[in-house]
Formats: structure tokens, C-alpha cells, sequence
């Protein structure tokens, strides 16, 4: 067993372990595998590392049934205050839903109630305004009014249920903004001091009302809802009163009732009913605590308790500021208990299936707890609103709409989480501008940082966040701690651990499998790290240094060991890549470009992007702040800013700015004509030197003098061509954007250099094709056109030439293959899965879409609408339907003509067919009447039409009448005369009618006359 402490090597893990338990893998797999295994890449697994990786391994098996992990706080906004309407401190509030007739729950239509301990109630709407007032009065006159302990809605039958201390229950007829006294319940037992209504969308299903009492104990009532079921008003009486034991009878019909004597020995605190469990829950600050269906609970006092519905969970807050988590099957002991609460818990909410706890104290402060780290991720002191500690308060929370609600002497409502408007978003992926995107091929995930200081592990294949590394970069100033952006990450050569950089000049190295930070190095500070390299045995930083940082690669030690290249460059660097073996490129804020030998850290070449075909002598430049024995020399504060100016950025946009000055090289370049070229009429860039944003080396190719091998974007939309040789220099120059002040800000290419993506300020995505481009005439290959036809949309033909193509019009190379808005704000960094054609970009809107190499979009990391499916090493287009594929949301109304044909996949447009002798042959008939560039005669529209004459009459007025006191205006009033009305003709069967009664009423007539006379 020596070799469990020594460790065993691939062949032997592979013979003694894998052999053993008949594991069959490929060589591939087990390379994998192996690499996994070896934390310390040592090339040895040890006993430790292979349980290690088990134990992660469950872990990670554990986490697939949950959806995502959170990384922005639950509670950002600040709260809204308002008053509340009432004389005396609100007691409790409570939301009632539209219930609509056939049974079904409207919870986006509904009011909030609120009611103090005098009896008054206020209706509010959802954005909390007043809507109206009433008050509960007792049926016994009191010079004191009555004192109301509590009140429910009833949605479902439009009825209000309050409690008072003369031990009544009230209810109130709702309907139609009524407020109708039907029934009371007199002679209670005990006053009742909460109340728990449950009513299913079943119409057959019967209701429940649950309501504890200051006795210990639970009366329950029951009734069916059909018709309004006991509560239907009955013609001639006002209403009901009724004594409690002649309900408990059945004296009222419909309605039934039973009573659970004496579970507690004090006061019922809270009563609930357990859907899941078909029980009746109920918590006191008595020895029996909690009663769930039975007399079994805790021994410890409960003041609030929370169930969840769609897990068997529990949540009790009790007078030792303890929140405890109870499973309902098991009540011997809490399965897990959470502190940090320093006053009494009175209220308790859960979100997202339990996974998210809120509890809220008595001094109002409202702490967010994750159920399965059990710790505390957020406390939020929003609502300790000029409130004394005495002050009587309730809260509630709405579930639907995510409003969080507390009422006091005035109601403070904030939304906990935020809610996404699935019409005109897909979310957000990080609460800040996503500044890193990357993709681990060893464990098949992606990884991203952000500005808001977070690392998030995403499995891209479910869409579901694995893990978060929060606030990873601090600084402490003042005492007062603030997070910093992530502004560069990489991965070492195996791809088993994270490096990354912020703006404070801190780097840390990352376990980010188990989320512990390995090492802590640093560049200088207050020094921003803008380049992390990662090769074989080191690792290379650069940023507004204006240097290149070595360190050792080496996980043993507690302090690298760290040295600082020449001091070459007089800005920040804001851009780096490297050759293998071969050369490390760097760019700088003033348009400096250098060529490092990798291997030695010389320098050996020079230019500027303004001026590329100049080439500029190398200087050392002496740094004054040098000190002996110090691993890293670093300009000082003064020669730093001077050199970087006065360069801004924000986090939604990218922009720099930069005093003009004279670089100190000026004298020594030449001005070729190229430069118009590069530099665009009228571009504010022509003032100052343009500024490299980002470089990027063609792996693949040859280093040849006269093969372009590396890619600079600059600030005037133009990305330049490099030959990194000895005896290359500047080749030529291809225009990238096709807007007016857009720039290329990231680049990224395949592994085969077959495709260029290129991302611009204002959110554009590119893809060039770099076949052929720049290479030399022996090393060039065919292109078959449409085989890219086919699988991008861009290059099917348009009735009218887009805004793309036409910028493009006198560039027939490199060949544009795509371009579409994928992000509202710039883009980033992009990531591109080469053996699955996937393409992620990371951008300042806080997103990173996935998107097929066509252009089609996947989804944004995060969303919640449904996940495409996606498979390792195949093509999304080929596993998903074209109808699969849907528009970005905020690209619907806002994307172009070009972009939402990529989106579409744009099926070929059938142009029709004219008929040409009939469109084109003019007739004598034509030639007659046709106006063909003449002018109209007059009179225009012909002699046999005239205007109609305006007819305009003067009237006369006639004198006021002044006789009488007041003068009398409707006499004086111009009507219109009289008109004769012609009488409609009666008809037949009426005047037959008529006909006959007038006969018979001259017969009466006749034959009283006769009798008469």
C-alpha cells in the first residue's frame, strides 16, 4: 500500500485501478481523466486527490437538480415609503386575488389590505394607492370603539374575516366595493389571534378556515364555495348572528366546524395549513412549540413559521434569534439551524423552492440565507425607517410579483429579486458588464467574470450555473470594503486551475472546481491588469504598468518568485498575445506595438499604428522609482498618469480620452502616405495617436516576411496586418466596422484560422473569412463559395445592397461572412467552441449569448425560457429545428434588416417575374394622355367642373330685451324655424283595429241614446 502514499502514475492507475473494477476508456478519456486527478500536476495521483475528486464529483452530481446558483444580491432597490393611511401603526396586511368565475386565480389583478388595532381597513392596488376606507365597528355600542386583533381574506367568496377582543368573528361582504356587515360569530371561547385561509381553484373542493386563539387552541371552519355557499345574502335580513356552539352544531347550513383543544399552553402565534402534508401547522412560544396534525414539536419558544410547498421544509424563527430548518417527517430535532439575527424573527418567507430563505427581525433588519451552504448571502437594513423599537409592525410577502411589504406608521415595500420581462429581455447573466468568457475543455464548462467582482462555472449544455465565486477581488480602504472588476482571466496549459487579474493590479490563482484561492500575486498597485498569460512553468501580466511581469508557475512555496521585463513602452497596455516558441506581441494606449522573443524577454521591434510603416528605434527607458532587491520596479503615480492622461471607462461603454501630446519617438517616424489609409477624414483619433484595443496572432500560419501572422484592431475601425518575422513588418489594412465611430474591441479565431470574429462598440458581431488573406502565393488554397453560402445567410443576395455589404464595396478581401447586432452594448470577449460550432460573446449588458456559427441565437447563460439542445461535437442546427431558434428579445424592434435576416436564417427570396412586353411597350393611348415630364394645363381638373360657392348669409340680431331685471338669454337664441312634420302612415292592421273599436264605441253609444229616450 506504499504507493497510495507515494502516488501512482497514468499506466499504473490505468492497470491497478481502472483494470480492477473494469473501467473501459479510451486513451483520450484517460488523459482526461488523469488530468483531473492530479491537483498538484505532479504526475502522480495520490489517496488524497483520488477521494478528492470523488467526494467533488458527487457534489457536482448533487448540484444537477439545481436550476442555477444566485450571484446577485436578492434585494438591490432601495425601499418605497409611503404613508399608511392609518391613525395607529398597521397590525397586519394581507393580499386577495381576483378570483374570476370559473374558479381560477388572477394574482396579477387583486388588492392589498391593510388594518390597524382600531378597526379601520384600507384597500390598496398593486402599486400601492389608496383606493378606499372602512372601518370594522362591534355590535355592542362602546364609547372605546372596538379593538381588532386580526383579519383574512376570502377571495373566493368576496368576504373579509376580522377578530376583535370581544371575541367576535366578523364577516364582510366584498363585493362590487361593498362593505356589508352578513354575519357574526359571537361568544368565541377565546379571542382569536391569527387566521389561516386555504381555498383550492376546485369549485366541488371545499374551503378552510384555520384560526388560533389566545387559549392554545384551533378552531376550524369549513364550508362549500358554490354560490357563495353560507355567506349569500338572504332577502330581508341585514344580517346573522350566531353563537360559536351553534355552529359547532351545524346551525348554519353550509358550514361546519371542530375545534383542536388545548395544543398549547399560550397564545397561538401563527397558524398555517400544510397543502403537502394535508395538516393544520400552528406555533406558540410554549413548551409545545409546534403542532403539525399532532401534539409533537420543539422545546424551544416559535414566534413565525414558514412552510414550503414544493419541499418537505420548514422554517422557524423563534425569541433566540435562531432560524431553525425543520423537516415535518422528522420533529425530533431541526435539521439545520442559521444565527445572525441579534433581535427576535417575527417574519419568514422562502424563494425558489426553499433554496433562498428571508427572515426579517424586530428591528427591521432583513437578512437572505442559502439554504444548502447555510449561510447568510445578503442583510439589508432598507427598512429601519425612522421607526422606534417599540413601534408595532406587520409584514407580507407577495410570491407572485416577488413584494416584500412592511407596515407600520408607514408601509415600505421593495421587490426581493428581480423579475424579468420575458417580452423584452432573456435576464442578465451577471449583475455587472461581463468582461471574461472563457471555456474549459478538460472539465466542459464555461466560466465567467464580470465587473461585479463574480466567477460563475456554467454547465453551457443545461444551461445551469454550477457554482459562483463571489466578490473574488476586495479592497479594503477606510475600513469600508468595495469590490473590484475582474478585467483579465486565462487558464494554466492543462486547464486545471483560473488566473485572474483586476483593476487594483491583484492577481489570484483559482481551484475553481472547490472556489479557494490558491495564490495571491500582484503587478503594482493601483496598477489595472488588462493581459494574463499562461505558459508552461510561468506566467506572464501586463496592464497600465507599461511592463511585462514574469512570475514562476510553481503551486509549492507561499511567495513567487517574480521579475519585470525591459521598460520598453511609455503607456498602458491594453492588449497582448503570444506565438508559441516564438514571440509575445503587446499594444499600448498611444498605438506602441512591440515584438518580444518569448523565450528571453528582448525586444526586437518596434512601430506605431498611426504611423505602421515606420519603424521605430528601440530605447531602454530608465525608471527613477527603480529600488534594489525589489522583485517588480514600477513607474511612479505621476509618470503613470501623465502617461495614461485622462483615459475614463464605465462599465456600460468603453471610451477613452487622451490630452494631445507629442510622443517622444515623433522626431523619429515617418509620415507615409498609408496613413490615409488607416486614418479616417474627420475622425477625432487625428488629433492624438490611435490607440490598440486589441491583437491577436494566426497560430496556424508560417512565420514568413511576407505572410501577415498577427491582427491589430484600432480605435478608427480598421484592424492592420502584421508579420511578426525578423524581416516582416506592416502588410496592409482592412476596414472592420461599417458604422461611423465604431472600432473592433475583441478578436478571436479558430484554431485552424479558417474564421476571424471580431466585436465592435456597438454591439456587432463579424465573421471573416482569412482563407487566402495574407498569405503567400505558393501557400494558397481554394475557396468554394457556396458551400459558406449555404451556411451563412449573410452572403445570400438582397433586392438592395445593406449597410454591411455596401462598406465594403471596394474591399473584396478578407470576405465577410456575417454580420449581425448581437448585444445592445460592446462586446468584450468572445469564446468559440470549435468542435460543437458555438460561439459565445460576453458583453457590457451584463450578458453572454450563445450563438451557432451561422449567427442563429441559442440563449443568453441564465435565462429562464428553455434551453436548446445542445450536444458535445455536434452542430445546435443540426439537433434543433430552424422554428427552435428564436430573435433576441431587445433585437425584436431595434435590429436591422441584415441582423434579423441572420437571426431568421434567411430562406432565398423569390424575386417575380414581370411580364416584360406588358411593362415596357407603351401604347399610342399613353402617348397620348401621358404627361412624360409635362406640365399640367389649366385649368387642371378639366372645363366641365367648378368649386361650389361658398353661400354665406348674415343674420340679424335682434335687440336685448333690458326691460326686466335680468335679460333673459334663451329667448334670444337663434333657433332654426319650424319644419312641418309629416305623420307617418298608420298601419293596416292598426287601422283595422281602430276601425272596429270606433264601431263598437258608436254602437254603445246608439243603444243608450235608444234606451234613454
Amino acid at each position: 500500500m506504499n504507493y497510495l502514499k507515494i502516488g501512482i502514475k497514468k499506466a499504473e492507475f490505468k492497470n491497478r485501478v481502472l483494470a480492477r473494477f473494469k473501467i473501459n476508456i479510451t486513451d483520450e478519456e484517460l488523459d482526461h481523466l488523469f488530468t483531473k486527478l492530479d491537483f498538484m500536476k505532479s504526475d502522480h495521483i495520490s489517496w488524497d486527490e483520488f477521494v478528492t475528486y470523488l467526494i467533488l464529483e458527487l457534489e457536482n452530481k448533487s448540484r444537477d437538480t439545481v436550476k442555477s446558483v444566485s450571484i446577485e444580491n436578492p434585494i438591490v432597490d432601495e425601499p418605497r415609503i409611503i404613508n399608511s393611511g392609518h391613525r395607529s401603526s398597521i397590525i397586519h396586511i394581507a393580499f386577495s386575488p381576483s378570483v374570476r368565475l370559473n374558479g381560477t386565480i388572477d394574482h396579477e389583478d387583486g388588492k392589498y389590505i391593510s388594518m390597524s388595532k382600531d378597526g379601520f381597513i384600507n384597500f390598496w392596488s398593486l402599486d400601492l394607492k389608496l383606493l378606499r376606507s372602512y372601518r370594522d365597528k362591534s355590535l355592542y355600542a362602546s364609547t372605546r370603539g372596538t379593538w381588532v386583533v386580526n383579519f383574512a381574506c376570502l377571495p373566493d367568496v368576496n368576504v373579509l374575516v376580522t377578530s376583535s377582543t370581544e371575541r367576535e368573528l366578523r364577516f364582510y361582504d366584498t363585493t362590487s366595493k361593498r362593505f356589508n356587515l352578513i354575519i357574526v360569530f359571537v361568544s368565541m371561547p377565546f379571542c382569536v389571534n391569527h387566521m389561516f385561509y386555504h381555498f383550492s381553484e376546485n369549485l366541488k373542493e371545499e374551503s378552510i378556515l384555520v384560526c388560533g386563539d389566545l387559549g392554545g387552541s384551533i378552531r376550524v371552519i369549513q364550508f362549500s364555495k358554490e354560490d357563495k355557499g353560507p355567506f349569500k345574502q338572504k332577502i330581508g335580513v341585514d344580517f346573522l348572528v350566531l353563537k360559536w356552539d351553534h355552529i359547532m352544531r351545524g346551525k348554519l347550513p353550509g358550514m361546519k366546524a371542530f375545534n383542536i383543544l388545548d395544543v398549547h399552553t399560550d397564545w397561538v402565534r401563527q397558524v398555517s395549513y400544510y397543502k403537502l402534508l394535508g395538516s393544520i401547522v400552528s406555533c406558540s412560544t410554549s413548551q409545545n412549540a409546534m403542532f403539525v396534525g399532532d401534539h409533537h414539536g420543539s422545546k424551544t419558544s416559535i414566534e413565525t413559521f414558514c412552510l414550503s410547498e414544493d419541499s418537505p421544509l420548514i422554517v422557524t424563527g423563534s425569541l433566540d434569534c435562531i432560524l431553525r430548518l425543520w423537516n415535518p417527517f422528522i420533529t425530533n430535532k431541526p435539521i439545520s439551524l442559521l444565527r445572525g439575527h441579534h433581535a427576535s424573527i417575527v417574519k419568514i418567507f422562502l424563494q425558489d423552492e426553499g433554496r433562498k430563505i428571508f427572515s426579517l427581525d424586530k428591528n427591521r433588519f432583513l437578512k437572505v440565507w442559502e439554504s444548502s451552504s447555510q449561510t447568510c448571502i445578503q442583510t439589508y437594513s432598507g427598512f429601519t425607517f425612522e421607526c422606534s423599537p417599540m413601534e408595532e409592525f406587520s409584514a407580507y410577502y407577495n410570491d407572485k410579483n416577488q413584494t416584500f411589504i412592511v407596515g407600520g406608521f408607514k408601509i415600505a415595500s421593495t421587490t426581493c429579486g428581480r423579475l424579468v420581462d420575458e417580452l423584452r429581455s432573456d435576464g442578465k447573466t451577471h449583475c455587472g458588464p461581463v468582461s471574461i468568457v472563457l471555456y474549459n475543455k478538460l472539465f466542459k464548462c464555461a466560466i465567467t467574470c464580470g465587473m461585479d467582482s463574480n466567477i460563475v462555472i456554467w454547465d453551457l449544455w443545461t444551461n445551469s450555473s454550477k457554482a459562483c465565486i463571489r466578490k473574488a477581488h476586495l479592497k479594503v480602504s477606510m475600513g469600508i470594503t468595495t469590490t473590484l472588476p475582474i478585467t483579465a482571466a486565462t487558464f494554466d496549459p492543462p486547464h486545471q486551475y483560473l488566473l485572474t487579474g483586476s483593476s487594483d493590479g491583484s492577481i489570484k490563482m483559482w481551484d475553481f472546481k472547490i472556489g479557494i484561492c490558491l495564490k495571491n500575486l500582484s503587478v503594482g498597485k493601483n496598477n489595472e491588469v488588462t493581459k494574463l498569460i499562461w505558459l508552461k512553468n510561468r506566467i506572464l501580466a501586463v496592464g497600465w504598468n507599461c511592463r511585462v511581469v514574469e512570475f514562476a508557475d510553481s503551486l509549492s512555496g507561499k511567495v513567487f518568485v517574480s521579475k519585470a521585463w525591459e521598460l520598453r513602452h511609455t503607456s498602458d497596455i491594453l492588449a497582448a498575445d503570444y506565438r508559441p516558441g516564438q514571440a509575445l506581441a503587446t499594444g499600448t494606449f498611444n498605438g506602441d506595438l512591440i515584438f518580444w522573443r518569448l523565450e528571453t524577454g528582448q525586444s526586437y521591434k518596434r512601430y506605431n499604428v498611426t504611423y505602421p510603416t515606420g519603424l521605430l528605434k528601440l530605447e531602454f527607458i530608465k525608471d527613477k522609482t527603480e529600488k534594489k532587491g525589489d522583485g517588480v520596479n514600477y513607474l511612479n503615480k505621476s509618470s503613470r498618469n501623465s502617461s495614461r492622461g485622462k483615459k475614463e471607462r464605465n462599465n456600460n461603454n468603453i471610451s477613452v480620452n487622451e490630452d494631445n501630446k507629442k510622443s517622444i519617438f515623433a522626431a523619429k517616424v515617418i509620415k507615409p502616405p498609408v496613413r490615409n489609409l488607416l486614418v479616417e477624414k474627420g475622425n477625432p483619433s487625428m488629433e492624438r495617436n490611435l490607440a490598440i484595443h486589441c491583437l491577436i496572432f494566426l497560430r496556424k500560419r508560417e512565420m514568413l516576411p511576407d505572410q501577415g501572422t498577427l491582427l491589430t484592431a484600432t480605435e478608427n475601425g480598421m484592424i492592420q496586418v502584421w508579420s511578426h518575422h525578423p524581416s516582416g513588418s506592416f502588410i496592409t489594412a482592412f476596414r472592420a466596422v461599417h458604422i461611423e465611430k465604431d472600432y473592433v474591441i475583441c478578436m478571436l479565431t479558430d484554431t485552424e484560422n479558417e474564421f476571424l470574429f471580431t466585436g465592435t462598440v456597438f454591439g456587432y458581431i463579424k465573421i471573416w473569412l482569412m482563407k487566402n488573406y495574407c498569405l503567400s502565393a505558393n501557400t494558397q488554397i481554394h475557396i468554394s463559395m457556396p458551400l459558406y453560402r449555404l451556411q451563412f445567410p449573410f452572403l445570400i443576395n438582397d433586392r438592395i445592397r445593406t449597410r454591411a455589404k455596401a462598406a465594403l464595396k471596394n474591399q473584396p478581401s478578407p470576405i465577410l461572412l456575417s454580420s449581425y447586432k448581437g448585444h445592445t452594448k460592446a462586446i468584450l470577449q468572445f469564446e468559440y467552441i470549435q468542435e460543437s460550432k458555438i460561439l459565445l460573446s460576453a458583453s457590457a449588458d451584463k450578458t453572454v449569448r450563445v450563438w451557432t456559427l451561422s449567427g442563429r441565437y441559442i440563449g443568453c447563460l441564465g435565462q429562464n425560457k428553455p434551453w436548446l439542445k445542445l450536444e458535445l461535437g455536434v452542430d445546435p442546427e443540426k439537433t434543433n429545428g430552424s422554428a427552435d431558434f428564436r430573435i433576441p428579445p431587445d433585437l425584436i424592434r431595434s435590429g436591422s434588416y441584415t441582423t434579423l435576416k441572420v437571426f431568421k436564417g434567411a430562406p432565398p427570396i423569390v424575386t417575380k417575374k414581370y411580364d416584360v412586353e406588358t411593362d415596357f411597350i407603351i401604347s399610342e393611348e399613353d402617348r397620348k394622355y401621358g404627361l412624360y415630364g409635362k406640365r399640367l394645363e389649366i385649368p387642371r381638373l378639366g372645363n366641365n367642373y367648378n368649386f361650389p360657392r361658398k353661400q354665406s348669409r348674415k343674420r340679424r340680431l335682434d335687440p336685448l330685451d333690458e326691460t326686466t331685471s335680468y335679460i333673459p338669454v334663451f329667448r334670444h337664441l337663434i333657433m332654426a324655424p319650424w319644419k312641418p312634420v309629416s305623420r307617418v302612415p298608420t298601419p293596416e292592421c292598426i287601422r283595422q283595429v281602430t276601425t272596429k273599436s270606433n264601431r263598437a264605441v258608436s254602437n254603445v253609444e246608439s243603444s243608450n241614446e235608444s234606451n234613454a229616450s
